[in-house]
């Protein structure tokens, strides 16, 4: 079964997620996240990412938020995985 993740915003100034695998970029306009089969992109302004616990999948992040958008992209089996499936 796919982990499912949730994402709360607060007044545009603070983000906490759950279901996060991981950060894979970040800088003062936005934040990719990097969560089952998608991605997730905040993006504003002054945006800090202020913890992440890669055991519990939770993370929390400060700044301006201005939006947030979905995209498809999972992370990417092997080859190995993929053949012993």
């Amino acid at each position: 079964m796919a982990m499912t993740h949730k994402l709360i915003i607060d007044d545009n100034k603070l983000a906490e997620l759950t279901g996060v695998q991981g950060i894979l970029s970040f800088d003062k306009k936005q934040v990719v996240y990097q969560l089952n089969e998608q991605k997730l992109t905040l993006s504003g302004d002054e945006m800090s990412v202020e913890s992440f616990d890669k055991e519990s999948g939770v993370s929390k992040l400060t700044g301006n938020i201005r939006s947030a958008m979905y995209s498809r992209g999972g992370l990417k089996k092997s080859f190995f995985k993929k053949l012993f499936k």
